[in-house]
């Protein structure tokens, strides 16, 4: 089952107006966080939100299919309008923080945008951390927390390797290695900027590869985005991470 957050009907996915303060906003509090990125973080905000609700935040969220927050251009095999939707949608994810001026910003994309652009340059990690300090410097504030996430990596589909046959071993797979460039161009960009960065690779990979289950949870509804039954399941330890790390709970 998936979030409702990925329901199109929500507006937390590709929405017409980013800036609209009360589409896909949950909560009552007093401060305004909003979730960025591609449509990972239309499934990361559901457990976020509760924990977010908890630490006096009411969360937006903002996400474009495929579309990562950062300055580059992807050329995307989903086709031209799906590109022409993510590169064109930039401007107006930098307006709308701007304008809704939000409390915290937490940043969560998957790495198949990263592997989707030819614009990286030889070093692909140092190509991706440029990218991603050129976008989140446009929307740094003095009184802003930006967190980056580190996302679940991609797997198999569960509905494309498990059949009677078979089993749960053959839903495994490797990383794949466009997600350590990710993961380390995050990095670096979260260092150069003086910003939090959350790892949750532990959740989902054991011995560099990518389960389909945690005990008889499926992880996945695809080849990436989590399942809500999943999604719930990872509240708690992210609840824990984000208050090691000061994000939450520190008033």
């Amino acid at each position: 089952e998936r979030v409702p957050e990925m329901k199109r009907t929500e507006g937390c996915l590709n929405p017409e107006d980013p800036a609209d303060p009360t589409e896909c906003v949950e909560g009552d509090g007093e401060k305004l966080a909003i979730v960025v990125g591609d449509s990972f973080a239309a499934v990361w905000s559901r457990p976020l939100r509760d924990i977010l609700a908890a630490d006096d935040y009411r969360t937006k969220v903002i996400s474009y299919s495929a579309c990562p927050f950062a300055m580059v251009e992807v050329d995307l095999d989903l086709g031209t309008e799906a590109s022409d939707r993510c590169n064109d949608s930039r401007e107006g994810w930098i307006a709308a923080i701007g304008e809704l001026d939000p409390d915290l910003v937490l940043v969560v994309d998957s790495e198949y945008p990263v592997s989707q652009n030819t614009g990286l340059g030889d070093d692909a990690v140092q190509g991706w951390a440029d990218a991603r300090v050129e976008a989140l410097e446009q929307i740094e504030s003095p009184d802003r927390e930006i967190v980056i996430i580190q996302p679940n990596p991609g797997g198999v589909p569960i509905e494309s390797c498990y059949s009677p046959l078979g089993g749960p071993a053959g839903c495994i797979m490797p990383v794949r290695d466009i997600y350590d460039v990710k993961t380390a161009g995050d990095q670096l960009a979260a260092a150069e900027l003086g910003l939090t960065y959350v790892e949750t690779e532990d959740w989902f990979v054991v011995d560099g590869e990518v389960m389909p289950y945690a005990g008889d949870v499926i992880q996945r509804t695809d080849g990436g985005h989590l399942t809500a039954e999943y999604a719930a399941l990872i509240e708690e330890p992210l609840r824990d991470r984000l208050e090691l790390l000061g994000v939450v709970g520190a008033s």
